[in-house]
């Protein structure tokens, strides 16, 4: 459910900063926003796998680590996905 949720945190952040109802459809997903930055329509869906296969396998090193390793980890995903979401924010959209 992680891709879900961070498509829905990169739409209503900013849908809100742009003075948008986060509500209404839009064209401001984070395919939209690949497909926007160059990517082919092959290439978002391998991005969307690969972000699926990637939350997966962090979240597998988050439960069997110990506590430190847990922590590094978690911390990684969080840097990630908030360096994501800053490049994806920043990108044009479709509409």
């Amino acid at each position: 459910f992680t891709i879900p949720i961070f498509d829905l945190a990169i739409v209503v952040i900013s849908r809100i900063s742009k003075g948008k109802s986060p509500f209404e459809g839009g064209v401001d997903h984070i395919s939209h926003r690949l497909m926007k930055l160059g990517f082919s329509e092959k290439n978002v869906i391998g991005i969307i796998c690969f972000l699926n296969v990637y939350t997966v396998i962090m979240i597998y090193f988050i439960v069997t680590l110990n506590q430190t390793g847990a922590f590094i980890f978690v911390a990684l995903f969080i840097i990630s996905f908030v360096a994501l979401g800053a490049k994806l924010l920043k990108a044009e959209t479709l509409d």
